[in-house]
This record gives structure tokens, C-alpha cells and sequence, in this order.
């Protein structure tokens, strides 16, 4: 997105990305929509690496994809540093919902 200041302008697609076609659908529209860089949650949805991984390829108008990190979390491994089953599984139903599709 062009703006005076030369700043990237990026889009977070927040806590409710529950699968990788979702993030697909979220970053292409963001790419779409002429943002720069797309996000996603570290927290309570798809896993951000597995998911950007996947998606990563299919944008290649944006300058970077990411994850927002829950300052909760004390390490950015799956299930080091906190025992939440939330983080430690999500890698793991996330990888087996894109194998599945």
C-alpha cells in the first residue's frame, strides 16, 4: 500500500484463522487488497509457521508474511515453555489438516 512515508502497511488476520485454506483465503486477499505484508495469530487457531509455509508461495505480490507472538508464551517452540495443549498441539492438527485437503 503506498502511502507519503514509504512505511509497509500490513494486515493481521487476528485469532479466528482455524485452517490453512482459511489463511490462504485471508492472505490472498490481502494481497488483493493491495496490503504489503499479512499476519497471523500465534494463539488459538491455525499453527502461523505450518500454516505460512503452505500459503507463502501463493502470494507473491505481498513483501512478507509473519506471525503475531502472544507475549504469554514464553518461548516461540511449540510446547516449550508452557504446557497450554492449545500451543502444543497446534503445529500438529495443523500439518494434519493440510495433509488431509
Amino acid at each position: 500500500m503506498a502511502n507519503p512515508w514509504g512505511v509497509p502497511v500490513g494486515f493481521g488476520a487476528g485469532t479466528g484463522i482455524t485452517s490453512v485454506e482459511q489463511a490462504r483465503t485471508e492472505a490472498r486477499w490481502a494481497e488483493q487488497a493491495g496490503f504489503d505484508t499479512f499476519r497471523v495469530s500465534q494463539i488459538f487457531g491455525v499453527d502461523p509457521v505450518v500454516a505460512l509455509a503452505a500459503v507463502g508461495s501463493d502470494v507473491p505480490g505481498l513483501h512478507g508474511v509473519g506471525a503475531y507472538v502472544d507475549a504469554g508464551v514464553t518461548e516461540l517452540r511449540p510446547g516449550i515453555g508452557t504446557s497450554d495443549p492449545r500451543v502444543v498441539g497446534a503445529p500438529r492438527e495443523t500439518l494434519a489438516g493440510l495433509l488431509a485437503g
